[in-house]
């Protein structure tokens, strides 16, 4: 194969690719009854238990920020110091 039919083919390629990947995301939006049950398990979920659930999600968040600066400045401090 010469360089411009590797180019092409490598265009075919790619326009197939995206087309397929375009058809796929199409159909995955227009498919509706995921949704629907998605609307109904939010319909079904009590708002104070929610609310307990991401203020928590919260809270570990920020404590694995913390632990992981903390256990980055400990292996940084064997190469530098850092105060």
């Amino acid at each position: 194969m010469n360089s411009s039919t590797k180019k092409i083919l490598s265009i075919c390629i790619k326009v197939t690719i995206l087309g397929l990947a375009s058809l796929y995301i199409y159909n995955k939006l227009n498919d509706n009854s995921n949704i629907k049950d998605f609307k109904e398990l939010l319909n079904s979920l009590d708002p104070e238990s929610v609310v307990l659930v991401i203020s928590s999600l919260f809270l570990l968040m920020f404590l694995n920020w913390f632990l992981e600066a903390l256990k980055w400045k400990f292996l940084v401090q064997k190469i530098e110091v850092i105060t």
